[in-house]
Protein backbone atom coordinates (compact mmCIF):
# COMPACT_ATOMS: atom_id res chain seq x y z
CA UNK A 1 0.00 0.00 0.00
CA UNK A 2 1.55 3.33 -0.88
CA UNK A 3 0.30 4.60 2.10
CA UNK A 4 -0.58 1.39 5.10
CA UNK A 5 -2.48 2.43 8.34
CA UNK A 6 -0.36 5.60 9.56
CA UNK A 7 -2.79 7.69 7.44
CA UNK A 8 -5.78 4.74 6.99
CA UNK A 9 -7.91 7.36 9.02
CA UNK A 10 -9.27 9.00 5.55
CA UNK A 11 -12.83 9.35 4.70
CA UNK A 12 -14.28 6.25 2.75
CA UNK A 13 -17.97 6.89 0.95
CA UNK A 14 -20.71 5.39 -0.28
CA UNK A 15 -21.43 6.72 -3.85
CA UNK A 16 -23.71 9.24 -5.03
CA UNK A 17 -23.19 10.42 -8.43
CA UNK A 18 -24.64 13.58 -10.54
CA UNK A 19 -25.94 13.97 -13.65
CA UNK A 20 -22.96 16.32 -14.98
CA UNK A 21 -20.44 15.25 -12.67
CA UNK A 22 -19.87 12.35 -10.68
CA UNK A 23 -20.23 13.55 -6.58
CA UNK A 24 -20.76 11.99 -3.29
CA UNK A 25 -23.55 12.41 -1.17
CA UNK A 26 -23.03 10.36 2.10
CA UNK A 27 -19.27 10.82 3.74
CA UNK A 28 -18.09 8.51 6.08
CA UNK A 29 -15.28 9.75 7.82
CA UNK A 30 -12.97 7.78 9.90
CA UNK A 31 -12.07 9.71 12.42
CA UNK A 32 -15.41 10.71 13.32
CA UNK A 33 -16.34 6.93 13.10
CA UNK A 34 -13.49 6.29 15.62
CA UNK A 35 -14.77 8.91 18.26
CA UNK A 36 -18.37 7.88 17.81
CA UNK A 37 -18.46 4.36 16.66
CA UNK A 38 -15.92 2.37 18.06
CA UNK A 39 -17.00 -0.87 17.17
CA UNK A 40 -17.76 -0.40 13.40
CA UNK A 41 -14.23 1.08 13.20
CA UNK A 42 -12.73 -1.59 14.87
CA UNK A 43 -14.61 -3.93 12.47
CA UNK A 44 -13.46 -1.56 9.37
CA UNK A 45 -9.69 -1.89 10.62
CA UNK A 46 -10.14 -5.53 10.71
CA UNK A 47 -11.30 -5.88 7.12
CA UNK A 48 -8.04 -3.32 6.18
CA UNK A 49 -5.95 -5.84 8.48
CA UNK A 50 -7.50 -8.71 6.46
CA UNK A 51 -6.86 -7.49 2.79
CA UNK A 52 -3.67 -6.44 3.56
CA UNK A 53 -2.00 -10.02 4.87
CA UNK A 54 -4.39 -11.99 1.99
CA UNK A 55 -3.72 -10.21 -1.22
CA UNK A 56 -0.28 -11.92 -1.78
CA UNK A 57 -2.39 -15.36 -1.94
CA UNK A 58 -5.78 -14.42 -3.13
CA UNK A 59 -4.99 -16.65 -6.24
CA UNK A 60 -5.64 -19.30 -3.36
CA UNK A 61 -9.12 -19.00 -3.52
CA UNK A 62 -10.72 -19.72 -7.12
CA UNK A 63 -14.20 -21.41 -7.44
CA UNK A 64 -13.49 -22.68 -10.97
CA UNK A 65 -10.37 -24.22 -12.86
CA UNK A 66 -9.77 -20.61 -14.52
CA UNK A 67 -9.79 -18.57 -11.49
CA UNK A 68 -13.15 -16.86 -12.13
CA UNK A 69 -15.48 -16.12 -9.46
CA UNK A 70 -18.76 -15.81 -10.90
CA UNK A 71 -21.54 -13.31 -9.08
CA UNK A 72 -25.06 -14.04 -9.08
CA UNK A 73 -26.94 -10.89 -9.80
CA UNK A 74 -30.57 -10.17 -9.41
CA UNK A 75 -31.72 -6.84 -10.82
CA UNK A 76 -34.78 -5.16 -8.85
CA UNK A 77 -36.57 -2.54 -11.56
CA UNK A 78 -38.98 -0.29 -9.11
CA UNK A 79 -40.84 1.59 -12.27
CA UNK A 80 -43.62 3.89 -11.95
CA UNK A 81 -46.18 2.14 -13.60
CA UNK A 82 -45.65 2.18 -17.53
CA UNK A 83 -45.11 -0.76 -20.24
CA UNK A 84 -41.83 -2.73 -19.90
CA UNK A 85 -39.31 -1.29 -22.10
CA UNK A 86 -40.54 2.61 -22.07
CA UNK A 87 -40.07 5.43 -19.74
CA UNK A 88 -38.50 3.64 -16.29
CA UNK A 89 -39.33 0.12 -16.52
CA UNK A 90 -35.97 -1.11 -18.43
CA UNK A 91 -36.48 -3.72 -21.20
CA UNK A 92 -35.00 -6.94 -20.72
CA UNK A 93 -32.29 -5.99 -23.33
CA UNK A 94 -31.34 -3.06 -21.33
CA UNK A 95 -30.81 -5.01 -18.41
CA UNK A 96 -28.29 -7.29 -20.50
CA UNK A 97 -26.65 -4.37 -22.04
CA UNK A 98 -25.57 -3.73 -18.14
CA UNK A 99 -24.41 -7.08 -17.41
CA UNK A 100 -22.94 -7.13 -20.60
CA UNK A 101 -20.76 -3.86 -19.54
CA UNK A 102 -19.53 -5.17 -16.15
CA UNK A 103 -18.39 -8.61 -18.02
CA UNK A 104 -16.63 -6.54 -20.16
CA UNK A 105 -15.27 -4.09 -17.97
CA UNK A 106 -14.48 -6.50 -15.04
CA UNK A 107 -12.35 -8.72 -17.56
CA UNK A 108 -10.94 -5.98 -19.50
CA UNK A 109 -12.72 -6.80 -22.81
CA UNK A 110 -14.43 -3.26 -23.49
CA UNK A 111 -13.66 -1.91 -26.67
CA UNK A 112 -11.81 1.04 -25.37
CA UNK A 113 -9.47 -0.57 -23.33
CA UNK A 114 -7.15 0.44 -26.30
CA UNK A 115 -7.65 4.28 -24.67
CA UNK A 116 -5.65 2.99 -21.84
CA UNK A 117 -2.74 5.56 -21.89
CA UNK A 118 0.76 3.50 -22.74
CA UNK A 119 2.07 4.58 -19.06
CA UNK A 120 -0.78 2.48 -17.57
CA UNK A 121 -0.74 -0.28 -19.97
CA UNK A 122 1.38 -2.58 -17.86
CA UNK A 123 -0.65 -2.04 -14.94
CA UNK A 124 -4.18 -2.59 -16.75
CA UNK A 125 -6.00 -5.76 -15.06
CA UNK A 126 -8.74 -8.63 -15.53
CA UNK A 127 -10.01 -8.66 -12.91
CA UNK A 128 -11.54 -12.61 -13.96
CA UNK A 129 -14.74 -11.93 -12.31
CA UNK A 130 -17.73 -12.66 -13.76
CA UNK A 131 -21.57 -11.53 -13.48
CA UNK A 132 -24.83 -13.38 -14.49
CA UNK A 133 -28.45 -12.94 -13.83
CA UNK A 134 -29.69 -15.60 -11.46
CA UNK A 135 -31.72 -18.18 -12.84
CA UNK A 136 -33.16 -19.48 -9.50
CA UNK A 137 -34.66 -17.33 -6.87
CA UNK A 138 -34.36 -17.71 -3.16
CA UNK A 139 -36.81 -20.34 -2.73
CA UNK A 140 -35.54 -22.17 -5.34
CA UNK A 141 -37.81 -21.06 -8.14
CA UNK A 142 -37.00 -20.40 -12.17
CA UNK A 143 -36.45 -16.40 -12.60
CA UNK A 144 -34.89 -14.16 -15.06
CA UNK A 145 -33.09 -12.73 -12.44
CA UNK A 146 -34.82 -9.46 -12.83
CA UNK A 147 -37.58 -8.20 -10.53
CA UNK A 148 -40.69 -5.78 -11.19
CA UNK A 149 -42.33 -3.64 -9.08
CA UNK A 150 -44.64 -0.37 -9.56
CA UNK A 151 -43.79 2.09 -7.45
CA UNK A 152 -46.57 4.94 -9.02
CA UNK A 153 -44.11 8.54 -9.47
CA UNK A 154 -42.33 8.01 -6.22
CA UNK A 155 -38.64 9.10 -6.48
CA UNK A 156 -36.42 7.54 -4.10
CA UNK A 157 -33.82 9.61 -2.19
CA UNK A 158 -30.36 8.92 -1.50
CA UNK A 159 -29.75 8.71 1.92
CA UNK A 160 -27.87 5.73 2.95
CA UNK A 161 -30.37 5.74 6.38
CA UNK A 162 -31.75 2.36 4.07
CA UNK A 163 -35.17 2.55 6.21
CA UNK A 164 -35.33 6.11 5.41
CA UNK A 165 -35.23 6.16 1.51
CA UNK A 166 -37.66 3.34 1.74
CA UNK A 167 -35.77 1.46 -1.72
CA UNK A 168 -34.45 -1.78 0.16
CA UNK A 169 -37.66 -2.61 1.91
CA UNK A 170 -41.58 -3.93 0.78
CA UNK A 171 -42.88 -2.69 4.00
CA UNK A 172 -41.57 1.05 2.91
CA UNK A 173 -42.45 0.43 -1.06
CA UNK A 174 -39.61 -0.72 -2.06
CA UNK A 175 -38.34 -4.08 -3.03
CA UNK A 176 -36.86 -6.39 -0.25
CA UNK A 177 -33.39 -8.00 -1.43
CA UNK A 178 -32.81 -11.44 -2.10
CA UNK A 179 -30.18 -13.44 0.36
CA UNK A 180 -27.25 -11.06 -0.17
CA UNK A 181 -24.59 -13.66 0.92
CA UNK A 182 -25.79 -15.71 -1.79
CA UNK A 183 -26.87 -12.51 -4.54
CA UNK A 184 -25.41 -9.08 -5.86
CA UNK A 185 -28.64 -7.09 -5.36
CA UNK A 186 -28.88 -4.40 -7.85
CA UNK A 187 -31.94 -1.79 -7.30
CA UNK A 188 -32.86 0.28 -10.36
CA UNK A 189 -35.22 2.99 -9.75
CA UNK A 190 -35.87 6.93 -9.78
CA UNK A 191 -33.75 8.67 -7.92
CA UNK A 192 -34.49 12.27 -6.56
CA UNK A 193 -32.68 15.33 -7.21
CA UNK A 194 -28.93 14.62 -9.32
CA UNK A 195 -27.96 11.41 -7.81
CA UNK A 196 -26.97 8.50 -10.23
CA UNK A 197 -26.51 6.07 -7.31
CA UNK A 198 -24.74 4.43 -4.83
CA UNK A 199 -23.26 1.29 -2.54
CA UNK A 200 -23.74 0.59 1.06
CA UNK A 201 -19.96 0.52 2.66
CA UNK A 202 -18.62 -3.20 2.68
CA UNK A 203 -17.97 -2.49 6.18
CA UNK A 204 -21.58 -2.75 6.99
CA UNK A 205 -22.55 -5.98 5.24
CA UNK A 206 -22.14 -7.92 9.09
CA UNK A 207 -24.55 -5.55 10.68
CA UNK A 208 -27.09 -4.02 7.69
CA UNK A 209 -26.79 -7.72 5.87
CA UNK A 210 -30.69 -7.09 4.15
CA UNK A 211 -29.56 -3.46 2.76
CA UNK A 212 -26.49 -4.61 0.80
CA UNK A 213 -25.91 -3.83 -2.26
CA UNK A 214 -26.21 -1.38 -5.03
CA UNK A 215 -28.68 1.30 -6.06
CA UNK A 216 -28.50 2.83 -9.72
CA UNK A 217 -30.69 5.26 -10.73
CA UNK A 218 -32.74 4.31 -13.94
CA UNK A 219 -31.44 6.65 -16.64
CA UNK A 220 -27.72 5.85 -15.36
CA UNK A 221 -28.67 2.01 -15.87
CA UNK A 222 -27.53 -0.11 -18.78
CA UNK A 223 -26.06 1.10 -22.32
CA UNK A 224 -29.55 1.69 -24.16
CA UNK A 225 -33.53 2.89 -23.50
CA UNK A 226 -33.39 6.00 -21.69
CA UNK A 227 -30.13 6.90 -20.01
CA UNK A 228 -28.35 10.23 -19.77
CA UNK A 229 -25.37 10.97 -21.07
CA UNK A 230 -22.27 12.04 -19.58
CA UNK A 231 -23.16 8.92 -17.94
CA UNK A 232 -24.65 6.54 -20.39
CA UNK A 233 -22.22 3.37 -21.00
CA UNK A 234 -22.96 1.44 -18.07
CA UNK A 235 -20.01 2.69 -16.20
CA UNK A 236 -22.13 4.04 -13.25
CA UNK A 237 -22.88 0.00 -12.13
CA UNK A 238 -19.22 -0.72 -12.81
CA UNK A 239 -18.23 2.21 -10.32
CA UNK A 240 -20.68 1.31 -7.67
CA UNK A 241 -20.28 -2.75 -7.87
CA UNK A 242 -16.27 -1.87 -7.17
CA UNK A 243 -17.13 -0.22 -4.04
CA UNK A 244 -18.99 -3.38 -3.55
CA UNK A 245 -16.28 -5.62 -3.47
CA UNK A 246 -14.44 -2.75 -1.30
CA UNK A 247 -12.50 -0.63 -3.81
CA UNK A 248 -11.90 2.59 -2.52
CA UNK A 249 -11.94 5.89 -4.63
CA UNK A 250 -8.68 6.11 -6.82
CA UNK A 251 -8.06 9.38 -5.19
CA UNK A 252 -8.76 7.84 -1.10
CA UNK A 253 -10.85 10.09 1.30
CA UNK A 254 -12.88 13.37 1.00
CA UNK A 255 -9.88 15.69 1.43
CA UNK A 256 -8.19 17.57 -1.47
CA UNK A 257 -5.16 16.61 -0.42
CA UNK A 258 -2.45 14.48 -1.75
CA UNK A 259 -1.99 13.00 1.21
CA UNK A 260 -5.06 10.48 1.06
CA UNK A 261 -4.73 7.12 -0.95
CA UNK A 262 -6.87 4.15 -2.23
CA UNK A 263 -4.87 1.98 -0.72
CA UNK A 264 -3.78 0.38 -3.79
CA UNK A 265 0.14 0.62 -4.89
CA UNK A 266 -0.49 0.84 -8.34
CA UNK A 267 -2.61 4.06 -8.62
CA UNK A 268 -0.80 7.14 -8.75
CA UNK A 269 -1.64 9.69 -5.70
CA UNK A 270 -3.98 12.12 -7.03
CA UNK A 271 -5.42 15.67 -5.00
CA UNK A 272 -8.79 14.94 -5.39
CA UNK A 273 -11.34 13.83 -8.18
CA UNK A 274 -11.28 14.60 -11.81
CA UNK A 275 -14.51 15.06 -13.52
CA UNK A 276 -13.22 15.80 -17.54
CA UNK A 277 -11.50 13.58 -19.72
CA UNK A 278 -8.65 15.30 -20.09
CA UNK A 279 -4.84 13.79 -18.67
CA UNK A 280 -3.51 15.82 -15.30
CA UNK A 281 -1.41 15.42 -12.67
CA UNK A 282 -2.31 16.84 -9.46
CA UNK A 283 0.08 15.26 -6.89
CA UNK A 284 3.44 16.06 -8.87
CA UNK A 285 3.17 12.20 -10.19
CA UNK A 286 4.79 13.37 -13.48
CA UNK A 287 5.77 11.97 -16.07
CA UNK A 288 2.54 9.81 -15.77
CA UNK A 289 -0.18 11.85 -14.13
CA UNK A 290 -3.16 11.12 -12.59
CA UNK A 291 -4.87 7.95 -13.84
CA UNK A 292 -7.98 9.81 -14.41
CA UNK A 293 -9.51 6.59 -16.49
CA UNK A 294 -9.79 4.61 -14.07
CA UNK A 295 -13.68 3.07 -13.39
CA UNK A 296 -13.23 4.35 -9.64
CA UNK A 297 -12.34 8.10 -10.52
CA UNK A 298 -15.19 10.79 -11.52
CA UNK A 299 -14.67 10.99 -15.32
CA UNK A 300 -17.46 10.75 -17.59
CA UNK A 301 -18.76 6.77 -19.16
CA UNK A 302 -17.00 7.63 -22.12
CA UNK A 303 -13.34 8.18 -20.47
CA UNK A 304 -13.18 5.30 -18.07
CA UNK A 305 -11.57 1.80 -19.26
CA UNK A 306 -9.49 0.17 -16.56
CA UNK A 307 -9.03 -1.03 -13.42
CA UNK A 308 -5.17 -2.27 -12.01
CA UNK A 309 -3.68 -5.28 -11.29
CA UNK A 310 -3.58 -3.81 -7.27
CA UNK A 311 -7.09 -2.94 -7.46
CA UNK A 312 -7.76 -6.97 -8.71
CA UNK A 313 -6.04 -7.91 -5.61
CA UNK A 314 -7.77 -5.77 -3.17
CA UNK A 315 -11.61 -6.71 -4.88
CA UNK A 316 -10.22 -10.37 -4.90
CA UNK A 317 -8.64 -10.59 -1.43
CA UNK A 318 -12.74 -9.91 0.47
CA UNK A 319 -13.64 -13.13 -1.63
CA UNK A 320 -11.21 -15.19 0.22
CA UNK A 321 -11.80 -17.67 3.23
CA UNK A 322 -13.43 -15.41 6.00
CA UNK A 323 -13.35 -12.25 4.05
CA UNK A 324 -16.65 -10.24 3.52
CA UNK A 325 -17.42 -11.79 -0.03
CA UNK A 326 -16.23 -15.24 0.53
CA UNK A 327 -19.77 -16.36 0.16
CA UNK A 328 -19.50 -16.28 -2.92
CA UNK A 329 -16.62 -18.29 -3.39
CA UNK A 330 -17.53 -21.34 -1.03
CA UNK A 331 -19.93 -23.31 -2.67
CA UNK A 332 -23.11 -21.72 -2.64
CA UNK A 333 -23.58 -22.66 -6.06
CA UNK A 334 -22.29 -26.21 -8.14
CA UNK A 335 -21.55 -25.84 -11.66
CA UNK A 336 -21.65 -29.22 -11.92
CA UNK A 337 -25.57 -29.20 -10.87
CA UNK A 338 -26.26 -27.23 -14.17
CA UNK A 339 -28.94 -28.78 -16.44
CA UNK A 340 -30.32 -27.72 -19.67
CA UNK A 341 -33.75 -27.15 -17.58
CA UNK A 342 -32.18 -25.32 -15.85
CA UNK A 343 -30.96 -23.11 -19.06
CA UNK A 344 -31.32 -19.09 -19.55
CA UNK A 345 -29.01 -18.68 -22.28
CA UNK A 346 -30.79 -16.12 -23.78
CA UNK A 347 -30.76 -14.18 -20.33
CA UNK A 348 -27.90 -15.12 -18.63
CA UNK A 349 -24.62 -13.67 -20.11
CA UNK A 350 -21.64 -15.36 -19.70
CA UNK A 351 -17.66 -15.44 -20.47
CA UNK A 352 -17.21 -18.84 -20.32
CA UNK A 353 -20.31 -21.36 -21.48
CA UNK A 354 -24.37 -19.69 -21.64
CA UNK A 355 -25.85 -22.39 -18.67
CA UNK A 356 -27.55 -20.69 -16.09
CA UNK A 357 -26.30 -20.25 -12.67
CA UNK A 358 -28.41 -21.85 -10.14
CA UNK A 359 -28.07 -20.40 -6.11
CA UNK A 360 -27.98 -23.16 -3.59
Amino acid sequence: MKILFLTLIITIMSCTMSFSQRTCGTELDLEQIRKNEPERFRHIMEIEKFISEHIPNENQRIIDPNGTIIIPVVVHILHDGSTVGSKFNPAMLTVQTQINVLNQDYNRLNADRTRTPDVFQGVAASMDIEFRLACIDPNGNPTTGVTRKNVGNREFTTTTNEVANGIKFNSTGGQDAWDTNKYLNIWVCKLSGISLGYTQSIDKYLTNPNTDGVVINTTNFGYDGIVQAPHERGRTATHEVGHWMGLRHIWGGDEKTCSDDDFVNDTPVQYYYNDVCRPSSSCGNEPNGDMFMNFMDYTPDACMNLFTEGQKARARANFMNVGVRASFANGNFNLSEVSSSRSCSSLTVSLRNQSCLPVT
